[in-house]
């Protein structure tokens, strides 16, 4: 769903030969995916035919076998559950220290951890990292579905990604295109007006992705099987002046402008940078040729055991005995002429120690290489037998996935970005109320407000996106109640519930009604306060506002006002039993109530209240307000002990003018 400007211009006339140069920059790595692809299957007896640019299988010869032991898939394995994900510790900078944007950001932080879960942003991941460890690229791409109304995360495959010709790296591009295949029936609908140039386009078979890999009875590992219904390649761009284009061929089905702006959507993850490369190396390709080493020891090894086995057979020619007499049965009877000399075997010789001991070196470098040793594969390191040894093998083995962590973390921060700008211009109130219930309009409001293009900033802990999630909530919640941060109630209701984190969402709805109070003040409004509101949310909003240079910028009854919400708020104390009468006299914060049958005694309090104060609590209680305002007016005393905070505001005012 993007806003559409038909007329724009600066669209490339020949977008087809624009990526078609792009495609063909990239062959010779894309037979580098291919092959890695091919290893990790397993088929690993191939070579590469330049004139139909296709993997052919080797034909075995007689005599010789094609043993494969596949050590890569184990190595591919084990890094990829190294990097399963969990939900990060996601912080937001707010732009300023003010409460309202410390709200802002923390409901933006709330909207990221919901759409975490609801989206299933670890299984996306997850399967991002098969295509990242294998091929050494991937991207992910966040678009807004009108249809199910919601944000989505589409992992793309390095074969579906273009970048501008020549680039050497991602931000000398000018451009980013993804390459998708759909049904050209629905191209149809969605655009009709161009139906004649979608069915006159080629029709895609499987062939045309090079990722599709299989077998065919000739020995090929490629296949050209087409779809059941004819599809069509067409290919969504994004350039980093904020237009998009959605193209089939040469023909633009869609021109418009990207929804978030010059921040582009897609965020393409290296498993290893190479300087001056744009293309990231993957784990499979460094240890081909170490593979093929190994396959090679292998199969001599085997080879020699089949000899070794099956001796040749020394036979005299007056022996009496033809080459069909000796079968190699058990227990088989050989006649032959003893006259002439009995058949004999030849011993072979047997292996030199070198060759397993070669065969050993291979499966260690290819180890080494891919950074993954026996221990992370859950097997005993030769030699070592420390507990703590192991673990610190196992450690270093981790260690060497940091910078691929790093650049995955780096994407995820720019993913969340985007999803927020996506989630601003096109969720809806009812969408946040669906997302989060009551608390839903609140947060819906904060991020609508929120300029997050220009001012927050998203930072995620190192190490938190890989972290190990059992029983890890339930970990930080028995941590909080160690700290005394929350009490016996509040951690077993959240072991027994699992209600994650209403505390916190709870503490925000306080704050901001806080907030909202403190504003509806400073515009002039009368407020009460009563005792279950959250007072400490209340004493340290109105407390810290009155440290800001905004709080000596607003006029004297305004101040005076604010003043008196907040001793009100710092001086409450809870109703010690009572009639009923005084209980629900004493819930009342502000403006207080006054005791029952005492009015003069609280209306020498309110000799210090302002003309608002005294104005609400006049309608509260007639005398004790009116005893109050008298004093006020007779006595100078009181005055001055009324304006001589005034005074010294003012004086710290004009201080504090230039």
């Amino acid at each position: 769903m993007y806003n559409e400007q038909p007329e724009m211009d600066k669209f490339p006339p020949n977008i087809k030969s624009m990526l078609g140069l792009s495609q063909t920059q990239k062959g010779q790595i894309t037979r580098v995916w291919d092959l890695s692809l091919l290893y990790l299957q397993g088929k690993q007896n191939v070579r590469y035919d330049k004139n139909i640019q296709q993997f052919l299988a080797l034909r075995s010869q007689p005599g010789r076998n094609k043993l494969v032991i596949n050590l890569i898939l184990n190595i591919f394995k084990a890094v990829v559950s190294r990097l399963t994900v969990n939900y990060p510790n996601v912080s937001i900078l707010p732009a300023s220290g003010s409460e309202e944007d410390i709200l802002k950001a923390r409901a933006s932080e709330e909207a990221l951890k919901y759409f975490f879960h609801k989206e299933n942003v670890k299984e996306t991941f997850e399967q991002a990292f098969l295509w990242l460890v294998s091929t050494g690229n991937v991207a992910l791409h966040q678009v807004y579905n009108a249809e199910k109304k919601c944000v989505e995360i589409k992992v793309v495959s390095p074969y579906d990604l273009f970048f501008e010709s020549g680039a050497d790296s991602v931000e000398q591009s000018s451009f980013v295109s993804i390459r998708q295949t759909v049904r050209k029936d629905d191209l149809c609908k969605a655009y009709p007006q161009h139906e004649e140039a979608i069915r006159a386009v080629a029709t895609t078979s499987k062939d045309s992705d090079p990722s599709t890999i299989s077998t065919t009875s000739v020995g090929t590992y490629s296949t050209q099987d087409p779809y059941s219904y004819p599809r069509a390649e067409i290919q969504e761009t994004y350039w980093k002046d904020g237009k998009y284009a959605v193209t089939v061929g040469n023909t633009y089905l869609f021109k418009g402008r990207n929804p978030t702006g010059e921040i582009l959507p897609v965020q393409h993850i290296r498993y290893t940078e190479i300087p001056m490369n744009l293309w990231g190396m993957g784990l499979i390709e460094p240890i081909i040729d170490l593979q093929n080493q190994y396959n090679k020891i292998r199969n001599q090894i085997t080879q020699n055991i089949e000899l070794m086995s099956n001796p040749k057979w020394l036979v005299p020619k007056t022996a009496g005995v033809n080459a069909s007499s000796i079968r190699g049965t058990p227990g088989e009877i050989i006649y032959y002429n003893a006259g002439g000399g009995a058949p004999t075997q030849v011993t072979g010789t047997g292996l030199p120690g070198y060759v397993l001991d070669a065969l050993s070196r291979s499966q260690g470098e290819m180890m080494d290489v891919s950074g993954i040793h026996s221990t992370t594969l859950g097997k005993r390191a030769v030699g070592i037998t420390s507990g703590k040894a192991i673990e610190a093998l196992a450690k270093q083995d981790v260690s060497q996935l940091t910078l691929t962590q790093e650049n995955i973390e780096k994407a995820a921060r720019k993913m969340f970005n985007v999803t927020l700008l996506l989630m601003k211009q096109y969720y809806t109130e009812e969408k946040f109320i669906r997302m989060f219930d009551d608390k839903g309009r609140f947060i819906f409001n904060k991020i609508s407000n929120t300029d997050i293009v220009d001012v927050p900033e998203i930072f995620i802990e190192a190490g938190s996106l890989f972290r190990d999630e059992s029983q890890d909530r339930d970990a930080k919640v028995l941590e909080l109640l160690q700290l005394g941060l929350i009490d016996k109630e509040a951690a077993l209701k959240e072991l027994t519930f699992k209600t994650g984190n209403k505390y916190i969402m709870d503490t925000m709805r306080d704050r901001n009604h806080a907030l909202d109070i403190l504003n509806g003040v400073k515009e002039g409004a009368q407020v009460e306060i009563f005792a279950s509101d959250n007072l400490q949310a209340f004493s340290e909003i109105f407390g810290d506002f009155m440290k800001t240079n905004d709080y000596y910028e607003l006029d004297e009854d305004t101040r005076d006002y604010i003043r008196d919400v907040y001793v009100s708020i710092t001086t409450y104390q809870p109703p010690q039993g009572g009639s009923p009468a005084e209980i629900r006299a004493a819930m009342k914060v502000f403006p207080k109530a006054p005791p029952i049958q005492q009015p003069m005694v609280n209306a020498a309090e309110m000799v210090t209240m302002g003309d608002r104060g005294l104005e609400q609590y006049m309608n509260e209680n007639i005398s004790a307000a009116q005893t109050a305002k008298q004093y006020k007016e007779v006595l100078p005393g009181a005055n001055r002990l009324k304006k001589g905070p005034q005074e010294q505001d003012v004086d710290v005012i004009n201080r504090r003018s230039p």
